[in-house]
């Protein structure tokens, strides 16, 4: 009795994926209705079609997938397991209104007091603490809900991008997370 030899990936595309999006995995001795592993989470939804040459995968990061360095894996319906390939999972950008702490779509009081309460007062962390960084200096301080009550009541600077609508950050790079967005 002959035994399939254990699959073999050779590339994976994107090495950075962001988590409910889909990989392209080529390799060797893919068989059919292939699992794929997103470290021990499992794909979401796994195409492969067997004609194809060379053996094309596409599986679906689940959105439950946690973000950072991983491997990603594929399991024959025999059991054999191919060899780790390491990738990143990132999270998806979050739609948010600069400057709505509550994340309700509007700029008012409430927002700015929100802030305070979380940076000075040890209030509940926002879901958007990207959100409250009204001036998108990368940092959350004093002049953010400052800035916005200069806006809603002087006439002031108003806050950065994505504003007046809502939208993803277009600096992304200051390490303020989003987890949860206005989506």
């Amino acid at each position: 009795v002959s035994v399939p030899a254990a699959p073999f990936i050779t590339s994976v595309t994107p090495l950075s994926v962001v988590i409910g999006e889909f990989i392209l995995i080529t390799g060797e001795d893919f068989l059919a209705n292939p699992a794929v592993y997103f470290g021990e989470t499992p794909a979401t939804q796994v195409v492969f079609d067997p004609g194809i040459s060379p053996p094309l995968i596409q599986a679906t990061v689940p959105a439950n997938a946690e973000p950072g360095a991983t491997h990603v894996r594929i399991v024959n319906y025999t059991g054999q397991e191919s060899a780790p390939y390491p990738i990143e999972l990132v999270r998806p950008a979050r739609s948010f209104l600069r400057g709505d702490s509550n994340l309700d779509g509007h700029l008012n009081l409430t927002d700015a007091v929100d802030s305070l309460n979380f940076q000075f007062q040890g209030g509940p962390e926002p879901g958007c603490l990207d959100a409250l960084d009204t001036n998108d200096d990368g940092d959350l301080n004093l002049t953010d809900p400052v800035v916005l009550l200069q806006y809603l009541f002087l006439g002031g600077t108003p806050p950065a991008p994505p504003h007046p609508d809502i939208g993803v950050d277009p600096t992304q790079d200051d390490g303020l997370e989003c987890m949860r967005g206005m989506e």
